[in-house]
Formats: structure tokens, C-alpha cells, sequence
């Protein structure tokens, strides 16, 4: 690289050479590089030096960064994810991960953002790690069994929605629910008004209804001329506020009164009858195991109180379960059919509606019957 001033040459078999006996005058590279690493030395120890100077504080400060570096990314995956920016929650969970490998809470979120994002395999790996430190994590089995069933364990398999996922997923969705709903040809609410006027008296207009798992408040717009009194119960907040804007043609609030509860809650704290109709339009599917919620109904009846709500179809006769790749529960008529019975009431009409296009949902009216059977025989 610097020439060959002795002017001898490499021999072309063995790529060797000897060595030059003496250096240029005036060039001595070893000794300006000796010099160079000698400065970059000092400099290094006078920054330690620096450092060592810095006051307690500091040095603690610095600590706990390095300490709680992984909680602090987790923690700003979190608000990522509740923002839907699930690409770079990603990004900070595998920071997480990386320097806390066992972090369990980090391998649901990522199993989450992933499955959000339709990346359902990777979504799956996440979740399987989530349960091998935790086997029993209510989140991770819900949302793995959303996506097949048969990878959970029967004895673990979901019975219901978790009541914080149902409450952040409406919360996420409410400020555009409607509009998205009417793109999607959304017609639950229609379906619903059709249903219960069939076998009302129309002429009133002052039925007292319960609207569960009310949303944006759809129904009671659609049923508000014949009633005196709405009562509208959802688990999300930002649904309800929507609901409390309603107005009826008039300019008269549609909802008279509006309760942020899980409506199963609500329903067990009424012991007696307080309504003419029960309505639930396209909201057991988040639920699962409607025992509870038949019981409940019966018991906040009036004798002759209808009781309409509708399903997505199961195809299993005797039950319910979670419908693969869906995040909702499906319910055979078989199922039904016998909470019906056990609660006392009557089926007064079970019939298939179009609740979206090409979506086909199984829509119930049940009445109270005067000579009804206790609601205590709900948990025979």
C-alpha cells in the first residue's frame, strides 16, 4: 500500500515478502497513530472522571431510567394501542421483550396489536407464549380462542367476552359506530322495531322499556313514539354519550335515563318488576352464557312484558360457543329454548333475519305469561 522501496517483490507462489530494513527519513506513521491513541485516552479518562464528579442524584436518575426501561416502553405500548396504532405498539413491545423476555403482560399486548392487525399467525405465537407464563389468563384465552376454538382447552375455553375488552373495543368504535354501520347495511335496530310492534299495542304510547346493551341508542329512535319511558344500559361509555344526544322529532331526549353498567350487573340488582319490554339488538354475541341475563329478564318483567334479543346462530344444538375467527358467541336454539323454559316464559317467535347482508342472525320475542313460573326455576 505504501510501496516497496527496497525494491524487493512478493513471490507469487507463497504471497510473502521480506520486510524493508529501513523507513523513510521524516516518516514514522507507528508514532503519530501512538500519539493519536494516547490523546483519545486521556480524553476518555477525563469523561470518567466527569462522570465519577456528577452529583448522587444524577447517577440515581440514570439507574432507574436503565431500570424501568422496559416498563416505561410497555407502558407506552399501552397508550399506542388504545390509540389503534398497533404497528408501533409492535415496535415497543419488542423493545420490551428483548429486555424482559418473561414479561407476560408484553405477550398478550403483542398477541393483541397483532391480531387487530389481521396478522392472525404471529398473533397466535404471541398468545401461546402469554399462557405458558400464565395458563390462566382470562384476555389471552379469549381472544386465542377468537381465533380458533380448538386451540383452547375445552375446561378453559371463554364463557363470556371479558368485560374490559367488550368496554374498550365499543369505546374504540363509538365516534364512527353509526356511519360504519350504515355502510356495512346494518338493519338490527330495524329488525328489532319490526319485532316487538308485531306484538304490541301500538295504539299506546307509553310503554316502559329496557334497552340492553343500547349503543348509540338506534333502537329507542326507531321505537321512541310508543313509549313514555327508555332506560338504556351500556358497558361503554363513549356509546352512551352518543345515546344521551339522541333526540326524537320533537327535540325531547330519546333516553330518559342512562346507566354505564355491565348489563348483566344491572339486571341482578332488579328485584322486581320495573318494565313492559326487554330489548338486546345484537348484543348477546359479545356475551356468551346467558343464563344470568334470562333470569335477570324475567325477574324486571311485568306479567304480559315481552322480551326480544337476538343471536347468531350455533351449530352445536345444546349450546353455545365461540364462532372461529369471529370474537362472538354463537347460541343454537336448543340453548334457548331452554333458557326459556327454565326462566318461565313463553316463546311467542323465533325467526331467521338479515341483520347485515349475507349475515344471518336468529331474532326472539318472548312473553312473560300470567301464569308464569318463578324466575327462581332459571336455576334448576
Amino acid at each position: 500500500m505504501f510501496g516497496n522501496p527496497s525494491g524487493q517483490r512478493y513471490h507469487e507462489s507463497s504471497m510473502t515478502a521480506t520486510a524493508p530494513q529501513n523507513k523513510p527519513p521524516g516518516h514514522e506513521p507507528d508514532a503519530a497513530l501512538r500519539e493519536e491513541r494516547q490523546r483519545n485516552k486521556e480524553a476518555t479518562r477525563r469523561s470518567f472522571e466527569e462522570l465519577l464528579d456528577l452529583p448522587l442524584s444524577i447517577w440515581q436518575g440514570l439507574l432507574n431510567k436503565i431500570l424501568y426501561l422496559p416498563d416505561t416502553n410497555y407502558r407506552l405500548a399501552c397508550r399506542l394501542s388504545e390509540a389503534g396504532r398497533f404497528r408501533d405498539a409492535i415496535f415497543r413491545l419488542r423493545i420490551t421483550l428483548w429486555l424482559a423476555p418473561e414479561h407476560q403482560p408484553s405477550w398478550y399486548l403483542l398477541g393483541h396489536c397483532y391480531y387487530a392487525r389481521g396478522e392472525h399467525a404471529k398473533a397466535v405465537e404471541a398468545f401461546k407464549k402469554s399462557l405458558q407464563l400464565n395458563p390462566d389468563h382470562e384476555d389471552t384465552l379469549f381472544l386465542m380462542a377468537s381465533l380458533n376454538p380448538m386451540l383452547v382447552a375445552e375446561s378453559k375455553l371463554p364463557r363470556t367476552m371479558p368485560a374490559h375488552l367488550a368496554r374498550e373495543h365499543f369505546d374504540r368504535i363509538a365516534p364512527g359506530y353509526d356511519l360504519e354501520q350504515a355502510k356495512r347495511g346494518y338493519k338490527g335496530h330495524m329488525l328489532m322495531n319490526d319485532g316487538l310492534r308485531k306484538w304490541l299495542d301500538t295504539q299506546r304510547t307509553n310503554f316502559v322499556m329496557l334497552d340492553l346493551g343500547c349503543g348509540t341508542g338506534l333502537c329507542g329512535l326507531a321505537l321512541n313514539d310508543i313509549v313514555r319511558q327508555m332506560t338504556g344500559v351500556d358497558i361503554s361509555r363513549r356509546m352512551l354519550d352518543i345515546t344521551r344526544e339522541r333526540r326524537s322529532v320533537d327535540g325531547q331526549a330519546v333516553y330518559d335515563q342512562t346507566f354505564h353498567r355491565d348489563l348483566r350487573d344491572f339486571l341482578a340488582e332488579i328485584t322486581e318488576p320495573s318494565f313492559e319490554v326487554i330489548l338486546a339488538a345484537h348484543v348477546f354475541p359479545y356475551i356468551g352464557d346467558l343464563h344470568d341475563i334470562f333470569g335477570g329478564a324475567y325477574r324486571a318483567l311485568a306479567i304480559g312484558g315481552l322480551f326480544a334479543f337476538q343471536i347468531e346462530p350455533y351449530a352445536h344444538e345444546a349450546g353455545y360457543g365461540m364462532i372461529r375467527g369471529q370474537g362472538r358467541f354463537g347460541h343454537s336454539y336448543g340453548y334457548i329454548r331452554t333458557l326459556c323454559e327454565r326462566a318461565g316464559f313463553v316463546m311467542l317467535e323465533h325467526r331467521s333475519v338479515d341483520l347485515f347482508p349475507g349475515l344471518v342472525y336468529d331474532q326472539y320475542v318472548l312473553i312473560k305469561p300470567e301464569a308464569a313460573t318463578p324466575a327462581s326455576s332459571a336455576s334448576a
